[in-house]
């Protein structure tokens, strides 16, 4: 309470000064390193206070197509509202910023800030942390550019404030789009249209048009972001991909099916239509990648085939028996949780079917057993590790829920924490 109070002053009389944060690194899944800066506690609890003042002038005003980092909002729900908007596009346009958190301009960022904004005070307080700086190998550097990352509170904030310039000039453009004003004018009985979604510095259009349409959808969205906000639209991420192709957007595939169905109309005639109906898909690199990382997979090539070989993991084998089924619950659940709004969610059996026989193995190295020793050890229909509590003794069981497609609505932001997949 007594750092609390030293804070509470120093904010009263504005000599409160932000430390530089902790620079540390983490691998990202391409194997570069992605910079984390770790604040202070004085710094992480004015910057709550921070973010909530933010957010309660930011997000009623938020566009309905932003997702990241808002309360009630996460992954699945952007899927989701692909999937009920998406209906039948003809092109997909994947957007990626280069380096978008680390390039945010900060004296842009001020002046869009007070906009809405007209505390001084306030607005001084958030350029002390943009200029905060980070200290890496006990060499303190300047911060010129970008957002703080990390352990920092207020960076996601800042980044939604900064990109919702783009969703509101997405949503000009939509219209103008579709009234034939932007792009090539439309042939004739042709009906055009534009959506767009946003999570992060990712975002996606579908657009129900030509080739030639979306090339310079993309090439106004490049421009408007290069000259309006200095960022660069990443050339080789942002790709334009036909919609009965696979898109990939938050780890899901997503394309637009071609199946056709009968359908009756006015004059009692039934005829065929294309339904165009937007379909979300697990990618099998993603699951066998998550196997591969788990060190619970191993793949051999025999004759042109692949062989999936379950394999033990060496770095459970030191734990006691709760702790590994724990861990190989809270895997097979974590990645079902994300993928479980997927058509093809069923798919995740067969990640199932090798870490279970994963588990089985580890026990059996930890043991000295053959699988067949494991299972009459644990159970043969449901694999249960007995456990103590002071209620008595009860089982863990590895995991049986199963994998059924998940019902629509506004997902827990939590699963936010997987799509690194």
């Amino acid at each position: 309470m007594d750092r609390i109070q030293k804070l509470i002053d120093k904010m009263k009389d504005h000599s409160y000064q932000p430390n530089p944060a902790r620079r540390t690194y983490i691998e990202k899944k391409n194997g570069k390193k992605r910079p984390l800066g770790i604040p202070s506690f004085e710094d992480k609890l004015v910057q709550e206070v921070v973010r909530l003042i933010l957010e309660s002038i930011y997000e009623p005003t938020f566009s309905d197509f932003s997702h990241g980092f808002r309360p009630n909002r996460s992954c699945h729900t952007v899927l989701q509202q692909i999937q009920g908007t998406f209906t039948g596009v003809k092109w997909f346009i994947e957007g990626d910023i280069c380096g978008f958190f680390d390039n945010i301009d900060h004296a842009l960022l001020i002046n869009i800030l007070r906009k809405r904004i007209h505390d001084e005070y306030f607005i001084v307080l958030l350029w002390k942390f943009l200029k905060a700086g980070y200290v890496e190998d006990w060499t303190f550097h300047n911060t010129y550019s970008g957002t703080p990352q990390g352990g920092a509170v207020i960076g996601p904030i800042l980044s939604s404030i900064y990109l919702n310039e783009l969703d509101r000039f997405m949503e000009h453009y939509r219209k103008e789009f579709e009234r034939g004003k932007k792009c090539r004018k439309p042939e004739k009985y042709t009906k055009r249209s534009l959506f767009y979604v946003r999570y992060a510095d990712k975002w996606l259009c579908g657009v129900n048009g030509s080739r030639q349409d979306a090339e310079e959808i993309k090439a106004d969205i490049g421009r408007f972001l290069a000259e309006t906000l200095k960022l660069e639209l990443s050339e080789r991420k942002t790709l334009i991909i036909n919609a009965c192709d696979k898109a990939r957007f938050l780890g899901y595939d997503i394309f637009v099916s071609d199946h056709e169905s009968l359908r009756e109309v006015k004059n009692g005639h039934v005829r065929q239509v294309r339904r165009g109906k937007v379909k979300l898909y697990v990618p099998r690199e993603k699951w066998q990648k998550k196997l591969m990382d788990y060190k619970a997979l191993e793949i051999k090539y025999q004759d042109g085939k692949e062989i999936f070989r379950p394999v033990h993991r060496t770095c459970l084998i030191s734990k006691n028996d709760l702790e590994i089924v724990q861990q190989y619950n809270a895997e097979v659940r974590g990645l079902y949780n994300y993928y479980k709004i997927a058509d093809n969610v069923r798919i995740l059996g067969r990640f199932n079917y090798v870490m279970k026989f994963s588990m089985f193995k580890t026990f059996g190295a930890k043991y000295k057993l053959h699988i067949s020793g494991v299972r009459r050890k644990y159970g043969y229909k449901h694999f249960g590790v007995k456990y103590q509590t002071k209620q008595g003794e009860k089982i863990l069981y590895y995991y049986e829920d199963g994998f059924k497609k998940g019902k629509t609505g506004i997902a827990k932001p939590e699963v936010d924490h997987v799509p690194k997949t």
